[in-house]
Order: C-alpha cells, then sequence, then structure tokens
C-alpha cells in the first residue's frame, strides 16, 4: 500500500508490480499509514493533509470510517488492542474502538500529553 502526493492510496501486487485498487483520496497529501485487523480483515489506515484519517478495507476497496481532526496529523499507529494513536502538532490522540458496533466505529477521543 502506498500513499502518495495527490492524496490516492494504492494497494500493489508486488509479485507483478501491478496496481491492484485504488482505496480513496484524500484532499490533500498522505501524511502516513498504517495496516489493521478490523474485524478478522486487514484493512489501510491512512491520514493526510486534509485532516482526515481513513479506513478501508484492503480486500473490497470499501472505505468504512472517516475521522475529522482538528489539524493535520504528522504521525499514526495502531496498538495491538486497536488502539489508533495520532500525533497532532503537540498532542497525542488516543481512538479506541467502540464496543457496540463494528472495530473503530465510533471512536472515542481520549487526549494525553
Amino acid at each position: 500500500m502506498t500513499g502518495g502526493e495527490d492524496g490516492a492510496v494504492r494497494v500493489w501486487d508486488l509479485e507483478a508490480g501491478e496496481e491492484v485498487r485504488e482505496l480513496g483520496r484524500h484532499e490533500g497529501a498522505v501524511r502516513c499509514a498504517a495496516v489493521a485487523s478490523v474485524g478478522g480483515r486487514a484493512h489501510a489506515i491512512t491520514a493526510g493533509n486534509d485532516a482526515t484519517v481513513r479506513v478501508s478495507d484492503l480486500l473490497t476497496g470499501a472505505g468504512t470510517a472517516v475521522l475529522c481532526l482538528p489539524e493535520s496529523p504528522q504521525e499514526l499507529t495502531v496498538a495491538a488492542d486497536g488502539t489508533l494513536v495520532v500525533a497532532l502538532a503537540d498532542t497525542l490522540v488516543a481512538l479506541e474502538p467502540g464496543s457496540d458496533l463494528p472495530p473503530f466505529l465510533p471512536w472515542d477521543s481520549v487526549t494525553r500529553v
């Protein structure tokens, strides 16, 4: 998976060296990306200059969530328990998966310093 200056998130077949699908676009450059298991399926989690985090199913290409942030994220990672940690300019935000809906929906925001 790659993210580009054009905002596109692309999945590649590494053996064939070909693009398999485009997962969608941010309205600005993709700043960071991670892959995580959501409901037992591989998902791309990307963050862009448009101050959004987008979650997409890697197999089907379907977008499953969009989270709007107050500013563009600098980095992101997914912890083993499914918590998404997003670094903003001077704040870390931990987004914990909800318990009554599919993972990552809804997120409860917890600001930590």
